[in-house]
């Protein structure tokens, strides 16, 4: 076993030893910002809580969602299919009211049209 020298030892000793704290002077400015902290927090906290009693089944879809996406469904196979059906769906829902006007004057002038031949 070797022997250790002077130097080692002493560094070996102040890595054991527990630090003092060395106070500068600033301590209550540490501890105004940490109940800066501490009350900001208990402001989004109550804010939260105070949301969650209003809308609950929101807070459920919001946590819901998060989830989802925090679990790695965001890039998922179903998610592609989800959202491509609803622009599928979004697309036909824009494009009925021109279907539709387009329909009822075709209508209207096959209508208006056999009325002039027979009078």
């Amino acid at each position: 076993m070797a022997m250790k020298s002077g130097s080692e030892e002493d560094s070996y000793e102040s890595e054991t030893r527990p630090r003092k704290r060395v106070s500068r002077g600033g301590t209550g400015e540490l501890a105004s910002k940490v109940d800066e902290a501490r009350e900001s927090f208990q402001t989004l906290t109550d804010d939260i809580r105070e949301r969650v009693e209003r809308n609950p089944w929101r807070a459920v879809g919001v946590a819901l969602g998060a989830g989802y996406i925090v679990g790695g469904g965001l890039f998922s196979p179903f998610t592609g299919r989800l959202l491509w059906g609803g622009i599928r769906i979004g697309l036909r829902l824009a494009a009925l009211p021109v279907v539709r006007d387009e329909v009822f004057g075709l209508f209207d002038a096959f209508s208006k049209g056999g009325r002039n031949d027979v009078s």
